[in-house]
């Protein structure tokens, strides 16, 4: 009996250890599946195990936006305005006081590239009376100017004419008499300056130089009669004035301006 119980606990053995073996073999297929897969996944992870980044939705920029950023980048690049109605060339009225030769002045000033400026302008002396003598003073000028540093400051030049019409009396052989001159000078008219220039294109100046006489013409005429155009007191007073007329002609005068305004557009 114990040997048939015997034959038959080996025999429950050996099934067991078949048992056991095929489980030990499938458990150890299952790990090398498992440890091959998660091999695979070290090397090469898949699309679904990377990580998305997050989109951020930027806000679509009009043709509008663009054109008026553009615009405000145009206006602020340089000194003061520097577009307006012509594009890049800024213009417009000017008026000048308190200068000389001239101490008033009106015109038109242009400013382009925010590097070069030119301008015409007149000038005018009201009439003075000094006693017996009356002085009219006129000018035109054409002006040209470079801005070096495209700021405030520029050095320029004027060309023009300025006229000088001056009238006296006195008595020649108990007779009243009326003496004129008039003096047509060319001058040039180097100076340096400033121009402050807002965004508005509202501009104040300032400018010094000098008044250079290149040339000059003068025309002496007298009311008096034919007999006394050839007396010796008519004669001292006609080579008095047209001496002096011609010192004027020849002479440098300063030139300068204290106050200006102007709008550019």
């Amino acid at each position: 009996m114990i040997a048939v119980h015997v034959l038959k606990l080996e025999r429950y053995m050996k099934i067991a250890l078949l048992i056991t073996s095929f489980l030990t073999f499938l458990l150890s297929s299952q790990s090398f599946a498992e440890a091959k897969t998660r091999s695979k996944n070290l090397k090469a992870p898949s699309p679904e195990s990377s990580p998305v980044e997050p989109r951020v939705n930027l806000p679509a920029v009009s043709k509008e936006t663009t054109r008026i950023t553009k615009a405000d980048e145009s206006n602020n690049d340089g000194y003061g305005k520097t577009e307006g109605v012509a594009g890049p060339v800024v213009f417009g009225p000017i008026l000048t006081a308190a200068g000389f030769p001239s101490p008033f002045r009106f015109g038109i000033d242009a400013r382009g590239y925010n590097y070069f400026g030119m301008g015409l302008d007149y000038g005018f002396l009201p009439t003075l009376d000094f006693s017996a003598v009356k002085i009219k003073y006129n000018s035109w000028r054409v002006l040209g100017r470079f801005f070096p540093f495209q700021g405030a400051f520029f050095l320029g030049v004027g060309f023009g004419k300025q006229n000088l019409t001056g009238s006296s009396s006195n008595t020649v052989q108990t007779a009243a008499v009326s003496y004129s001159i008039e003096l047509s000078t060319t001058i040039l008219t180097p100076h340096l300056g400033w121009r402050w220039t807002g965004q508005s294109g509202l501009f104040f100046g300032m400018e010094f130089g000098l008044q250079l006489a290149s040339s000059s013409t003068s025309t002496f005429s007298s009311d008096a009669a034919t007999a006394l155009q050839g007396d010796a007191t008519f004669l001292a007073e006609k080579a008095k004035i047209e001496d002096e007329a011609r010192k004027l002609g020849n002479t440098t005068l300063p030139h300068f301006a204290l106050l200006q305004i102007g709008y550019l557009f």
